[in-house]
């Protein structure tokens, strides 16, 4: 599945810039994060917080739409519960790589909406139950979830802010003993060069 995943990838990024009508621009990218995982079975997992950073591309496709690739490196702490009297949490890293068409239906340059797929591939997972810290191995070896956002340029065509919410498509351990799906949402801050 990953190998499909890579090819896809490599794919769209080739006609994107095959077709591509104007000039592509770099940005920088920081972050904010919140990110939880649907559990079932009654219990509620709380959001948890951490960061990302990262780098992107704005690449025009026509008029006021361009596709927008990105690789983030992030912190997350997506499990957050109460098992009785026991408090029990995770956090791990993550290599990110947001697949987003950002369009501005106003005709731009200050509003814009984006949305697409988003691939993470997550490492050094560790839950944490009291104060004994735990390796988690069963973890799935990448998620793949749709996202959805918006953003405003401040200052001209250089800074921006965005919001944006993503939904795992995927299950987000590979045993199902914590069986659901990945939710984060992130608030953003890019600087174009």
């Amino acid at each position: 599945m990953s190998r499909l995943v890579s090819i896809a990838m490599v794919v769209a990024l080739t006609a994107v810039f095959a077709f591509s009508q104007g000039k592509t621009r770099l940005g920088a990218r920081a972050a904010f994060n919140m990110s939880s995982t649907t559990m079932g079975q009654g219990i509620t997992n709380e959001f948890g917080g951490g960061w990302e950073a990262g780098l992107l591309a704005g690449i025009p496709i026509v008029g006021t739409m361009t596709f927008n690739p990105g690789l983030n490196f992030m912190y997350r702490q997506p499990v957050n519960f109460k098992l009785g009297s026991q408090k029990i949490s995770a956090h791990e890293y993550a290599i990110s790589t947001p697949l987003l068409i950002q369009l501005m239906p106003l005709g731009g340059p200050i509003f814009y909406v984006n949305g697409g797929l988003q691939v993470d591939f997550p490492f050094n997972f560790h839950s944490r139950t009291g104060s004994a810290t735990i390796s988690f191995n069963d973890r799935a070896p990448f998620d793949v979830g749709a996202v959805a956002g918006t953003g405003l340029f401040l200052a001209g065509e250089f800074i921006a802010i965005d919001f944006k919410v993503g939904v795992g498509l995927m299950e987000y351990d590979t045993k199902n003993k914590h069986s659901g799906q990945l939710i984060h949402g992130t608030l953003g801050l890019i600087y174009w060069f």
